[in-house]
């Protein structure tokens, strides 16, 4: 049996994940799919990085196959000879990059509906996809995720969408508990509350108070009013 008649396969040949197992076959059988006659010590595999060897397991699956395991330690290129009597078989040698099964930032990706639009008060998730250097699913890590308010001006958008309450909605032109009309939704101005933000039921300052806006939270502006005598500003807001 010549060299030339042995052939290799699988991935181990090309890529390898560190501290773990990683197998190829060399297979030697003729053209019909018989099985050539040899013995495991026919053959000799050596795997190197840097000019050190490092170890390999064969073992005679009794089919005309082999099959070649080996688990590097450290990431980087490898070169793997393989041989027959001394003779390479065809392909070899071998390079092999090996990979740590860590998440490559470069190569994950984030999807989710929640990066484009949420609901206040409520949850949301997205999805995180790990992938490692070879573009392969990698473990999942810890990341940190923010999310912040931001200043939009002019913002013009559907008022369902906005997740806004059902009376503010076309349609229904007041609070279940407030007699004041509102203007219509057809622009809404968003903005960022510069400082705490004192909510009252109606106009009036002797109106009952319903709530806080904490400073820093976005809102959306449905009708601006000037300044009155006692230097109040006031606003309609969701």
């Amino acid at each position: 049996m010549l060299a030339t008649a042995c052939r290799c396969e699988g991935e181990g040949l090309v890529t390898a994940i560190v501290r773990q197992p990683n197998v190829f076959n060399i297979i030697a059988k003729d053209e019909g799919g018989e099985p050539l006659q040899f013995v495991q010590d026919d053959f000799a595999v050596h795997i190197r990085k840097s000019g050190v060897r490092m170890r390999t397991k064969l073992t005679d699956n009794n089919d005309g196959t082999l099959t070649v395991s080996y688990t590097p330690e450290t990431s980087g290129e490898y070169r793997i000879d393989i041989s027959f009597h001394n003779e390479k078989l065809p392909g070899s040698p071998f390079t092999c990059i090996a990979s740590n099964r860590t998440p490559h930032p470069p190569l994950c990706s984030i999807t989710g509906d929640a990066l484009n639009k949420a609901v206040s008060r409520e949850q949301h998730a997205v999805e995180v996809r790990f992938r490692d250097t070879m573009g392969n699913v990698a473990h999942a890590e810890e990341i940190d995720v923010y999310a912040e308010p931001i200043e939009v001006v002019g913002l013009t958008t559907d008022a369902e969408e906005l997740g806004l309450p059902a009376w503010l909605r076309a349609g229904q032109p007041t609070s279940p508990r407030c007699t004041s009309p509102r203007p219509a939704l057809d622009a809404l101005n968003a903005a960022k509350a510069k400082g705490p933000l004192v909510v009252r039921l109606e106009e009036g300052v002797d109106s009952e108070r319903v709530g806080l806006i904490a400073k820093g939270r976005l809102l959306y502006v449905l009708e601006e009013r000037p300044e009155n005598a006692d230097g109040i500003v006031r606003a309609l807001v969701a």
